[in-house]
């Protein structure tokens, strides 16, 4: 086993690489169906919750305002995308306003999504079906 940083990245990747080829758990090396035995899995999914109830209280809180930041931000630049007001009644206020169809069938396109994406973001929108 090499005993530099780089030299052990470069051994390890190698382990893998061979132990996957071979039809081995890539960590421990016993046999697997899969990429990793369930003995390894669930350890790592011990540690990783370990890992996460370790973690300061408002670390978990920043991260959250984040990400809630980050989909208001695109929500606020969709809607301007939009014009920034309802076609029907001229609303304008921004926490009032929704994303839906004209033809009221916009539960069409959210349900085979899912409901990790139940509403429309910026990136989603094709600018050459705006309206106006």
């Amino acid at each position: 086993m090499p005993r530099d940083h780089d030299n052990l990245i470069a051994w390890q990747r190698q382990m893998r690489k061979a132990r996957r080829d071979a039809g081995l758990c890539v960590r421990c090396g016993s046999h697997s169906e899969s990429y990793t035995c369930a003995t390894c899995t669930s350890r790592m999914r011990r540690y990783q919750s370990d890992h996460y109830h370790r973690q300061p209280k408002e670390r978990h809180i920043d991260r959250q305002q984040k990400v809630n930041e980050y989909k208001r931000k695109q929500r606020v630049e969709a809607l301007d995308m939009y014009g920034g007001y309802c076609v029907c009644c001229g609303e304008d206020w921004k926490p009032y306003l929704q994303f839906d169809h004209v033809n009221d069938d916009g539960y069409i396109e959210i349900v085979p999504l899912g409901s990790e994406k139940s509403e429309p973001m910026k990136d989603d929108i094709n600018p050459d079906d705006i309206p106006f």
